[in-house]
């Protein structure tokens, strides 16, 4: 079993996508060129059996270097495909697992935890499971000071 821990605060040298860098990505994609080193991640990611992403929570979402690592695995003849007009995912993940901390409280309608559930329906992961510990910086409720 293939386990693939993500934490989108340590990808080294990954930088969002330029227009360039995806007029180049969608050439390699059409030459079927899908072993280039640009896809990588792509390559990893759609090859999981299981999937577990942690990050903190941070202005409303998680860290911009997760949708930056995002931008990075939807490929198109990798992580997901068309079939005629129809989009078909196409990683072996059976799930996903998103753990994020919060030192405030989040709630039920947290939008990252919304967008990757959206994201695991893109490219065919039909589990998918969210866990926040919260209240994490609030001392009043620090169990192990009192």
């Amino acid at each position: 079993m293939k386990v693939l821990f993500v934490d989108s605060c340590t990808k080294e040298g990954m930088r969002p996508l330029t227009e360039e860098d995806t007029v180049r990505r969608d050439g390699l994609v059409k030459a079927g060129e899908l072993s280039h080193r640009m896809f990588d991640y792509a390559r990893q990611f759609a090859g999981a059996d299981r999937i577990l992403i942690g990050d903190p929570y941070w202005d409303l979402s998680f860290p911009s270097m997760l949708k930056v690592y995002i931008e990075h695995i939807c490929v198109n003849g990798i992580a997901f495909a068309y079939e005629g007009a129809r989009q078909v995912g196409r990683c072996s993940a059976e799930k996903l697992m998103y753990i994020q901390t919060a030192g405030g409280f989040v709630g039920e309608k947290e939008p990252g935890s919304i967008y990757l559930h959206a994201v695991c329906g893109m490219l065919g992961i039909p589990g998918f499971r969210y866990i926040c510990a919260e209240g994490m910086d609030i001392q009043e409720i620090d169990t192990e000071r009192q």
